[in-house]
């Protein structure tokens, strides 16, 4: 369980998403040019999962006042950010969330990229940790849709 702020400063939890699939997303920040570039692998395929039932949620190390810069300081993102962005950025500066989910190299004292699907009841299901981010979107949403369905239960493992 995490409570993260947007971009606007609200606060937004994993029991907000409560019953539906997740893609948790843990990138560097807005600034980092390879974890902007593995957020547009993905953004192609949002529709999909989507359908799938699975939500996008990014967690960046920008505090929110950085995230407020570039995505715009109310709820509403400025239509760039809109087009960049079509899914919840929060912020850890603090990297406490990163550090939970085991996305911090402490030999190197610093955050990492972190992929994980999580189903409906809040478990994880699938997770990729390394410094390099996962650009493989369509080979995720396939492995989530087969992770989904092989359980009795909509979206989630016994």
């Amino acid at each position: 369980e995490w409570k993260l702020s947007s971009h606007a400063g609200r606060p937004v939890s994993l029991r907000d998403f409560e019953g539906k699939s997740v893609i948790l997303n843990f990138f560097l920040g807005v600034n980092c040019p390879f974890c902007l570039n593995q957020l547009d692998k993905f953004r192609p395929f949002l529709t999909e999962y989507r359908k799938a039932g699975i939500e996008m949620i990014a967690i960046s190390s920008d505090d929110v006042g950085t995230l407020a810069q570039r995505l715009g300081k109310t709820e509403e993102k400025t239509a760039e950010a809109g087009r960049r962005f079509p899914f919840a950025i929060l912020a850890d500066p603090e990297l406490e969330t990163f550090r939970n989910y085991k996305v911090f190299d402490h030999f190197e004292d610093g955050p990492m990229h972190g992929t994980f699907l999580i189903g409906p009841r809040g478990r994880i299901l699938w997770s990729d940790i390394n410094h390099q981010p996962f650009n493989h979107p369509a080979k995720l949403l396939q492995e989530a849709r087969r992770l989904l369905s092989l359980h009795n239960a909509p979206g989630e493992l016994p």
